[in-house]
């Protein structure tokens, strides 16, 4: 019989949880919010759009980008209105009373931070073989019951196997089922 891995002790165990909450915390003072990567990646293409086209004048060139830009940006929205209408959609039915019910009942079983977060995990990835973003919301909305009810669980922790869940399965989803 395979002999079982020594257990953390709970100085282990705690010196680990307050290391995490330390880096999350950290992350959360310096990192910056996505906005600015999304600002610079914009201005980093514009400005290689610019280096590409030779032989005019650089307020052309500027101009002939910022409206072929403008043109094109135009082309986003069929799949904007896909992804609001996929989260529309999981809203509605998570915050119906019959599930937003299951999800309060659910939120009333774990005891521990350890074992909510793993059912956040469970649920995340059970919900988005139904639907991604049925998912997404289910989840949420089950981590903040699971945060009001459970002493001790830090919400962060909770939802990163939310996130990861959450897209893992709706690849899957995608892939396996043809549901895209």
């Amino acid at each position: 019989m395979p002999s079982q891995p020594p257990q953390p002790t709970a100085s282990q165990e705690k010196r680990l949880v307050r290391f995490g909450l330390a880096l999350a915390n950290w992350s959360e003072r310096w990192f910056p919010d996505p906005l600015v990567f999304a600002l610079l990646g914009i201005v980093i293409v514009f400005l290689v759009g610019l280096a590409l086209q030779p032989g005019l004048p650089l307020g052309a060139r500027a101009s002939k980008l910022a409206i072929q830009g403008g043109k094109s940006f135009w082309t986003l929205v069929p799949f904007t209105m896909q992804m609001v209408m996929i989260i529309v959609g999981g809203y509605v039915v998570a915050s119906t009373p019959l599930v937003y019910g299951a999800i309060r009942w659910l939120a009333g079983i774990p005891k521990t931070p350890k074992t909510a977060v793993a059912m956040v995990a469970l649920f995340s990835m059970l919900t988005s073989l139904i639907s991604w973003g049925l998912s997404l919301i289910f989840s949420g909305l089950f981590v903040r019951e699971l945060s009001q009810r459970v002493k001790g669980l830090d919400y962060r922790a909770a939802e990163q196997p939310r996130i990861w869940d959450s897209a893992q399965f709706g690849r899957w989803d995608c892939r396996h089922r043809r549901r895209c």
